[in-house]
This record gives structure tokens, C-alpha cells and sequence, in this order.
């Protein structure tokens, strides 16, 4: 039976227990029509939800072989060499050592580096960034205060396209090109995730 609705608004053609499955999808409902307050307790599920999330790719590299002398007030490409996971096979790590998306969205991207301790200089500034598409979009800018090993880490959202990229870099005014970047998966590293 078809649904219908005559000039007084009354709506005929519906059965008990409302529309059969499949009648009304998202290209039938106007914007923002449905919310919680529409919503039946329990009508959506883990099944329902697993379907309608589409969280991912993931992508986590690390710098594999520690990174020395970098050279003084040179903005430099951290060499992540080394893969924890990269669940789209999206990351470079023996070329460019960055990520290149495949899949636009917002993504959540972490940059951690660890500056080792032999050739640090006290009271000098050290930064991590991150580049998207050749340019710096996110830092942290930190002064030692002795002259020894420390981290720095530096966290952003996203907006990607299709072959945008990101990459981490470094940089220090240490007046001396000792610095090294620490290898190890827990030390130095860069965490990409699809959130959107």
C-alpha cells in the first residue's frame, strides 16, 4: 500500500510497527531531521555502528638508526626509517620518510622526538614539527635547561586530500651541529590516525 497524505495531514499506509526496512535511507531525510530525541533506546548497536565508522588508516614510524649531527639552525627531515604499522601502506620510510594520504579526511597526527644526550648543549632552543606538503604547520619550540637527553612532542589535527603528505622535521640553534636525533620506536616517532 502506498503512504499517503491528505490536506488535513493525516497520514495513511502505514502499518503497526512503523516503515519495513530499507524504505528511508540518508538520501530521503532531510538534514539534521533525525537525532538522539528520535531515536528509540537501543535501536543502534555495535553492528549498526561498526558499519557507520570509518576511523583509519593508521600509520606509526620511527626513526630506526639514530639520526647525528644535525646540522645547526637547519630546518631538517627527521629519517623515520622504521614502521611500527602502516595498516594502508601509506607511509614512505626508505625515500621521502613521509606519509602520503590516501583517503581525505581529518586525521590526528603526533610527532615525538628525542634529542640524545652526547652531543646536546645547555640553554639552547629545539624544535619538532610537522609539514604538510612542504610547509610547517605545527611546532614546539623548547629551551634546555641542562645538557642532556629530552623530548618534545607536538600534536594537530588535519584536514587532508587525497595525495596531501605529511612530514616530521627538526630543528635547533645550538651553535654547534652535535645534536642527534635518538632512534627507537618508544623515543622518536610519528603517529598518523583517520579520525574522520
Amino acid at each position: 500500500m502506498a503512504i499517503a497524505i491528505n490536506g488535513s495531514g493525516t497520514v495513511t499506509g502505514i502499518s503497526v510497527g512503523g516503515l519495513p526496512d530499507g524504505i528511508v535511507d540518508s538520501g530521503t531525510l532531510a538534514t539534521n531531521s533525525v537525532d538522539s530525541a528520535e531515536l528509540i533506546d537501543g535501536s543502534i548497536d555495535a553492528s549498526h555502528l561498526a558499519a557507520a565508522i570509518k576511523a583509519g588508516p593508521y600509520v606509526r614510524a620511527y626513526v630506526n638508526s639514530t639520526h647525528s649531527n644535525i646540522t645547526n639552525n637547519v630546518f631538517t627531515k627527521v629519517i623515520l626509517n622504521g614502521e611500527s604499522y602502516d595498516t594502508a601502506s601509506e607511509f614512505d620510510p626508505s625515500t621521502n620518510y613521509r606519509w602520503t594520504c590516501g583517503t581525505a579526511g581529518k586525521y590526528l597526527a603526533t610527532a615525538n622526538l628525542t634529542w640524545d644526550q652526547p652531543g646536546m648543549v645547555a640553554d639552547k632552543r629545539h624544535k619538532v614539527m610537522i609539514y604538510k606538503n612542504g610547509a610547517q604547520t605545527s611546532h614546539n619550540e623548547t629551551w634546555t635547561a641542562v645538557g642532556g637527553e629530552f623530548s618534545q612532542s607536538v600534536t594537530d589535527v588535519y584536514d587532508m586530500s587525497a595525495t596531501d603528505y605529511l612530514e616530521m622535521n627538526c630543528w635547533h640553534l645550538a651553535g654547534v651541529d652535535t645534536p642527534d636525533v635518538q632512534a627507537g620506536a618508544q623515543t622518536t616517532w610519528f603517529a598518523i590516525a583517520r579520525i574522520i
